[in-house]
Parts: C-alpha cells; structure tokens; sequence
C-alpha cells in the first residue's frame, strides 16, 4: 500500500520560565526502623531521612536510600549513575545510550547478567536518559543479596569483559533501534527536532538521547571504556532498596558489596548558559503519515524547582482525563483532535513543557494549531481557571500519592511533597506571565534529514582510570538464598450473588485504590461477519451515556472522585472497569451498575467514536508494525473473527449503526452472565450485599 506523504508537524518553541508547588502525604505500610547512628555498620554515614526514606552514605561516595515496606514479598534493587547523553560531547552523542547495552553483557564472572537474575524470578531493566542512567530488577525478597553482588560486580569488574565484538553486535542492535523508533517511526524525528529547536547547538539538550546515527557508527572500544571509567563509580551512583528488608541488615550487606570499589575522580558537571530565546521558532516537517500532529513546546526551570512541578500540575489540568479543557473541546465537541496530550518533562538544566495535538482527517494542522493557541489565551484571560484547577488537580494528586512511591522510592518524597494546592495557584498565574510573544518563522525541514556530526574532535574525551575495583571478598559464588518469608495470598471471597453474576472480592489492607470490573463473557469472537467491531463499539459507548447522565457528565463526576471508568472488550470478552480512591467505594459500585444496567447509546456518540476508529485506521496505514500485524492475522486466521482488526475494518465501521450497538449489548452481553471483580481495603461481605442490590436487575 502506498501512503501518501502529508505535512504533518508543527513545531513550535518560545521561552518559559515561570511556574510552585505543595504537599501531599503518601501513607506508606509500617517498616523496621532505620538504624540509629550508634549502630551502623562501619564506613556507613546516615545523612537524613524523609517520607520513610532514609539516606546512607558509603566511605566511597556511594548514596543509599532505603525504602522498607513490609507489605510487599519482593525488593527492587535500583542503581542510577548520574551521568545520560547531557554529559556526551558533541560528535559522541548515543554514548551513554550504548553503554547502557553494554553493560548489560556481564563481566567476567557474570557472563549473562539478565538470565542470572531472571532464574531467579527477577525482572531486570535499564533506561538512559538525558541526566542518568539506571538499572534495576525487581527480585523475590529472599534474593536481595544475589541483587547486590551482580549489581556491585558490574560496577566494580566490568571493564574486561568489554570487547570489541560485543561492542559491534550492541552497536548495530542500537542503530536498528533508532530506526525502528526514530527513522523509521511516524512522527519519530519531532521531539528529537523540537530538542534542536529549544535549545541551541552545542546545548547538552540540543542532541538526542539515543544519539545521530554516524556518531553511535564511530563510537570507539576506548571512548565506551574511557566514559565507563568517568562516570561508573560509586561516589557518581545512587543504590535504591525498596520492599521487603529490614535496613540493618540490608546496610551490612550494602557495605560488604560495594565498599571495597573505589571511587572515581570528580567529573566535570557543565551547566552551560543558556540564552533566552527571542520569538518563537516554527518549522515544519513532512512525512508519510495518514494524519497531521502539532507540537508546541516551552522552556521550563529545571526539575526540583517550585516552578517545574506547576508546570506538570498544570498539564494534568490541562489534558488529564476525558473532562479536561483540551479533551472535551478538541477531541469530544469540536473534534478537531484525535488525540490531545500535554506534559512537563523532568530534566535538569532545563525543564520543557510540551502540548501535543494530531488533527483529525480532513482538518489542517493549522487550524488544530490555532485552537490550542486559543486555549493558551483563554488561561491567560481567566488566570489559569483556578475554580477548574482546584477539584481537578486535587484527585490527580490523590492518584500520585497512591501509585508513585512504589515505582520509584528515590524521587517520592520530593515529588510528592511539592504538588498540591499552592501549585495550583502558581499554575494560575503561569499563563498571564509567560505565554505571550511574537511568532518567528524558522523554516522548512524535509522528510529525512542527511545526519551531520560536525567535527568528532571537538568532542570532550573522557579521561580513564587506571585499575579497578580491589575485593578480598569471593565474588565468584552466588550467595544463598535469605529464608523464605512468610506469605498469606489474600483470600478471596467467591459467592453467587444472582442467577448468572459471580462476585470475587479480596481485601488487601491499606491499599490507597479499589478497583472494581465487571466482566461480560462475549467479546470480538462473537460478532456477527456482518458487523465487524460490534463488540468493541458496543463496549467502547457503554461509558458514553446512560438514561440518567451524559459521558462527558459521567466523566466529570468520576475525575472529580480522582478515578477512572472505561468500558472495553478483547477477543474473549468485555469489560466496565472504574478505579477510585478507597473511601469512594459506594460511588463506585453505583457507578458500575448504572453504566452495565442502563447505557443509553446515544447516537451522536455512535458516530463520534464511529470517526475516530476511522482516523485510526488511517494511521494505522503508516505504521509498519500495525500493518504486519494485520497482515500476519489475516494469513493465520483467514476469514475468521481473528483474521480482521478488533475494531473492523472500514465498510464495517460505515455500516454500523446505534440499533447494532443495542442489539448486540441485549442479545450478547446481558445474556452470558456476569463476573465482578472487586480488590482494594474493602470488606467483601459489605460488597456482596451492596452488588446483590446494585445488580438486582441483571437478567438471569
């Protein structure tokens, strides 16, 4: 199929640099105390302690931060080096990306670090990103130690492991990874030219992480080892625990591992200056996709000031969820948007904050471009809308506590503790300061760009270490195994509430969230050949309307309540799912019943959905990965209901109609019977009762 090649981005950049923030409290399940200072183990400093996190220092320069939480059965071990692609010269760009796959390799005890961890039921990973790079895995709690020894040995005894071969076969896995996400990819060059567009040449943030593709081809066995040397040391790294431990012991261990890696010597850490910049820069790309996409962008102060976390709160009220600004006017009334998105991202130099919109077919991108512009303006004259910002922001916030801890213990407290009322204020004001200015045309950028390096001697070469870590430790056997801990999965409480509806429900204590599913045996298996993507449609409006409430009133209520509602289907079934804070339990079984019981599958929503799922199949033609798939079904599955798109294809999105949508949820999912699904810190016999009233209407 051939596509068209369409003008498709819209780049827009100006200065900004202004924005506050607050408090909000993540209750965190009871652990052991940290230890007092009497009794650390030897070399070990404690530094301070914030939200349950507590701060150690090694004799070597190496920072740990410990996060107990009993309540789990695992601990993630997280090793982040302060160094990403800000800290490459110029003409080495990708360098801390393809070390990241280098390392990954084994040392020389440790031929294949992630199979190690994953036999032992680990799941290991890495990222790179402009400031840091880091590793970790997430491992039964009765294998901390075994964490700790692959994870010092990589740090301390990598380098001779490194050859020259390895380094060839990672490279070319990296270049193939550029083109798969960046060359290749639609879209795929617009954040990295908003990058070039924001922040001038020779910028650390100019380049992009993953690096210029001529740079990662001439990247050297000696540049890979001179910038390991530079930067892998533990006076340069930060080792996060959280989970299951009890800190003494996990100090002891701490120490036993990584004290005897020396340190390294004191990098370089440039913060070059950066210029203001005059007018916005604008350029356009081309590419072949199906649809156009407009990003605009703004500086920000870096992560960590009051400023930059009022920039992230005011994208969640700008963009977050189906009742935000952006949504409801651009993608729900005026559907000039398939899809509407904003965000502040966290970089140290210089933070950015970005808004991004794809056009819907037959709209031009400067329309969609005028229409986020006049919601910029409309902030600017209403001050930001404080009386929308505070109940929206509030529960978003409320979410944020409940999940962030959990995934990354070392930036939780602060994040957390800075994000809340006062940042809505500062948020308010941010508009009416900042968004002004004249627009400055750039210019024009083809499709393809020829990569330039420019002069690789200009770059700055690392000095290396001579050495390397010295252990009287035998790293050579992996330790044993802790004893196992004991482990109580939560019982769940099954009970055939009607004829035809099953309830599971688990009490898990402490749990900020409760979710509750309902589960309708009938998905995409069972739509008819003549109305292909009946059951996604059908399940897709269920939280469209009901006889007593409108989607985007639904919406605004459940937002309000800092949750979410979606209806859904797969192959095998369809689902209504509604996620809340824990307190608003009755409002969310509630919610549930009258969106299964009562859906009013209005017919404007029939056909708003009907042409966004048409825009999707549009930009589904300029995705390589989303055309092998269909062809890879078609040729296993033939004529069957597997053959074809879960959301059918165009004559059977033209063809269907309200009374499709109707039929098939009277005749296919309220016929098959009902399961719920309710976990959270909830009491199951109080949900039985309240679901065998909810749901006393569900035929049998």
């Amino acid at each position: 199929m051939k596509l068209a090649s369409t003008t498709f981005s819209v780049l827009v950049a100006w200065a900004l640099t202004a924005m506050t923030p607050g408090v909000v409290h993540a209750g965190q399940a009871a652990a052991p105390a940290a230890p007092a200072a009497q009794n650390l183990p030897s070399g070990v400093e404690r530094v301070t302690s914030v939200e349950g996190i507590t701060e150690y220092h090694l004799a070597n320069g190496l920072q740990v931060l410990l996060f107990p939480d009993q309540s789990k059965q695992t601990i993630t071990v997280n090793v982040t080096y302060k160094v990403g692609s800000r800290h490459e010269g110029y003409g080495e760009t990708g360098m801390a990306h393809l070390l990241e796959h280098l390392v990954f390799k084994g040392s020389p005890k440790h031929r294949n670090i992630p199979q190690e961890l994953t036999e032992h039921g680990s799941r290991p990973n890495g990222s790179t990103w402009y400031d840091r790079t880091n590793y970790f895995e997430t491992l039964p709690a009765t294998h901390l130690e075994l964490g700790l020894w692959l994870e010092s040995d990589r740090m301390g005894w990598l380098l001779p492991a490194m050859t020259a071969e390895k380094l060839e076969m990672q490279r070319q896995v990296v270049m193939n990874e550029r083109r798969q996400r960046v060359d290749n990819q639609p879209y795929g060059r617009a954040y990295e030219r908003l990058d070039e567009l924001l922040f001038p040449a020779g910028h650390p943030y100019h380049w992009p992480v993953i690096g210029y593709m001529e740079d990662i081809a001439a990247a050297t066995l000696e540049d890979v080892e001179s910038f390991f040397r530079a930067w892998y040391t533990p006076d340069n790294a930060v080792l996060t625990l959280s989970g299951a431990f009890v800190p003494g012991e996990a100090l002891e261990l701490v120490r036993r591992y990584f004290d005897d890696i020396p340190p390294g010597p004191k990098p370089v850490r440039a913060r070059p200056a950066l210029d203001e910049l005059v007018g916005p820069l604008r350029e356009t790309q081309t590419d072949t996709v199906e649809l156009a996409r407009v990003h605009l962008a703004f500086r920000l102060p870096p992560y960590g000031d009051d400023d930059w976390y009022a920039a992230d709160l005011l994208a969640t009220v700008l963009s977050g969820g189906r009742s935000s600004p952006l949504y409801r006017d651009l993608v729900y009334h005026r559907q000039l948007a398939q899809d509407v998105g904003a965000f502040a991202l966290p970089t140290e130099l210089a933070g950015s904050f970005a808004l991004v919109a794809t056009a819907r077919p037959e709209v031009e991108p400067e329309t969609l471009e005028e229409a986020v512009r006049e919601h910029l303006r409309r902030a600017v004259r209403r001050g930001g809308a404080r009386a929308r910002a505070q109940p929206r922001a509030h529960p978003a916030l409320g979410r944020a506590a409940a999940a962030r801890p959990a995934r990354r213990p070392d930036v939780a407290a602060r994040h957390l503790l800075r994000r809340s009322a006062p940042a809505v204020a500062r948020a308010r004001a941010l508009p009416h300061a900042h968004c002004r200015g004249p627009a400055a045309l750039c210019g024009t950028l083809a499709a393809r760009r020829a990569l330039g390096g420019g002069d690789r001697g200009a770059g700055r070469r690392l000095a290396a270490l001579e050495g390397g870590g010295v252990t009287a430790l035998d790293r050579t056997r992996p330790p044993a195994a802790a004893p196992p801990l004991p482990f109580r999965f939560p019982a769940f409480l099954h009970r055939r509430l009607l004829p035809g509806v099953d309830l599971y429900a688990a009490r898990v204590p402490r749990a900020p969230m409760t979710s509750v599913e309902l589960i309708l045996p009938r998905g995409g298996q069972s739509d008819p050949s003549d109305a292909r993507g009946i059951a996604s449609l059908t399940a897709d409006l269920l939280d469209e309307g009901t006889e007593h409430r409108s989607g985007p009133e639904l919406a605004d209520w459940v937002e309000r309540l800092g949750g979410s509602l979606s209806g859904s289907a797969d192959w095998d079934a369809s689902y209504v799912a509604c996620t809340l804070l824990a307190e608003h339990l009755p409002q969310a079984l509630a919610l549930l019943a009258e969106v299964a019981l009562a859906p009013s599958f209005p017919e404007a929503e029939v056909e708003r959905l009907r042409k966004r799922r048409l825009a999707e199949l549009m930009r589904r033609r300029s995705s390589p990965a989303a055309l092998a798939e269909e062809r890879f079904a078609r040729a296993l599955y033939g004529d069957g209901a597997y053959g074809y798109p879960m959301i059918g294809d165009e004559g059977d999105l033209r063809r269907l109609q309200r009374d499709a949508a109707a039929r098939f949820y009277e005749t296919a999912l309220r016929r098959g019977g009902a399961t719920l699904i309710a976990s959270g810190d909830l009491e199951p016999e109080a949900i039985a009762a309240s679901v065998t009233e909810l749901l006393g209407g569900w035929p049998s």
